[in-house]
């Protein structure tokens, strides 16, 4: 596993503007697309950035690439450029929102409202996305029955943060940064250093 990522080169407005755009992208369009199609939201880790799994009978699939929305299936692949939600979607041929039934939306709608990502920040979350993904994966090795019952929502991993440009203070739940093993971690080493909010 990668033990550091270098940020020295990227402003951090940039990784906040950039986080933002990515965060309204992924859940009001390839979280909406998902939705529609499967019933679910999650979003994967990808090269350049993140990812739907593939869904349909087609293998379709939406990713981001960077600053690149990409769109494909098992048998062709196109990319255009994230101006804003509304181009992204219509490139797509997805409607653009999230899906509220699941969860309240973290990021306003605005079709139309420019989407800022730096190509810098992008690359430089992407590789946070990546080793989220795979400190997860180890975690996920030494929860024992590696079962999603394995884990109970908690506030012990409430500060514990995933990657540059997320804001310390939460406006409400935000089940993805709270999760926390059932057991404590069998070291010190492997704990979050901050406490609970």
């Amino acid at each position: 596993m990668t033990a550091m990522i270098d940020s020295t080169d990227c402003p951090p407005a940039d990784l906040v503007a950039t986080r933002g755009s990515l965060h309204r992208v992924a859940e009001h369009l390839l979280a909406a697309a998902r939705y529609a199609a499967s019933g679910e939201i999650g979003l994967v880790p990808a090269p350049g950035g993140f990812r739907t799994p593939t869904f349909g009978a087609d293998g379709r699939f939406l990713a981001v690439d960077g600053t690149d929305l990409v769109v494909g299936d098992a048998a062709t692949t196109r990319r255009a450029a994230l101006t804003t939600l509304r181009a992204a979607a219509e490139f797509a041929g997805v409607t653009p929102g999230a899906p509220a039934r699941v969860y309240r939306p973290a990021t306003p709608l605005d079709l139309d409202g420019p989407l800022m990502i730096d190509p810098g920040a992008a690359r430089l979350l992407a590789a946070w996305y990546q080793l989220g993904a795979q400190a997860l994966s180890r975690l996920a090795a030494e929860v024992p029955g590696d079962q999603p019952s394995a884990a109970v929502p908690g506030p012990s991993a409430r500060r514990c943060r995933g990657h540059p440009g997320q804001e310390d203070t939460m406006s409400g739940p935000r089940p993805w940064r709270s999760w926390a093993p059932t057991r404590p971690p069998t070291s010190p080493a492997r704990r979050c250093s901050s406490t609970a909010a």
